[in-house]
């Protein structure tokens, strides 16, 4: 990727480019800190093969298991961001509880603006509305990852049959249609 953004010429300026880490499975502070740290750094060492130097955002992929991880594991994407590596930080698969533990930290200056759930048609666990309702309310976005199903079993092919009748009527593809449920629903 780092390399192809490097050959096209296009100015980084004109680029959202989001990084992300998996450090989950680290337990405690210092264990999911270091875990964490060691992630963000390999995510630029990676994007530096195509010169590019900072991130528009960096996504906590999967929050640790308790507390005190989940809060080392944010320590160190907050120094990322102190340091000018990136703009903003984010977290993703994040329950209304793993993000309280976040924004209840008195010493964590930083909130994360995107939580990125699976949300679709098909999949969407609690309402796709009360899911925007309860990251809305912590002054969190909902972005979506597999809007079209894909890692979540897929559309079904009576959810495809709507959507492209829907579409028929206004000129739009199945798929639009599936993605203006979701922009409908808030995320």
């Amino acid at each position: 990727f780092a390399q192809a953004v490097k050959e096209a010429g296009i100015p980084r300026s004109e680029l959202y480019i989001c990084g992300s880490v998996v450090s989950n499975r680290a337990q405690g502070f210092k264990s999911a800190y270091r875990a964490t740290t060691k992630g963000w750094e390999n995510n630029m060492k990676e994007f530096s093969a195509g010169n590019i130097d900072y991130l528009d955002q960096i996504m906590l992929d999967y929050p640790a298991r308790d507390q005190s991880s989940i809060l080392g594991q944010w320590k160190a994407f907050e120094e990322m961001k102190a340091a000018g590596l990136t703009k903003s930080l984010s977290v993703s698969n994040f329950s209304p509880e793993q993000l309280d533990v976040i924004l209840n930290d008195k010493e964590s200056p930083t909130k994360p603006c995107v939580n990125q759930l699976p949300l679709n048609l098909a999949y969407h666990p609690g309402g796709a509305r009360e899911t925007v309702k309860w990251n809305s309310a912590r002054g969190v976005l909902v972005q979506a990852w597999a809007p079209l199903g894909a890692s979540t079993g897929g559309l079904s092919g009576k959810i495809k049959k709507s959507c492209a009748a829907i579409g028929a009527k206004y000129g739009k593809s199945s798929s639009q249609v599936a993605l203006r449920w979701l922009i409908e629903s808030g995320a």
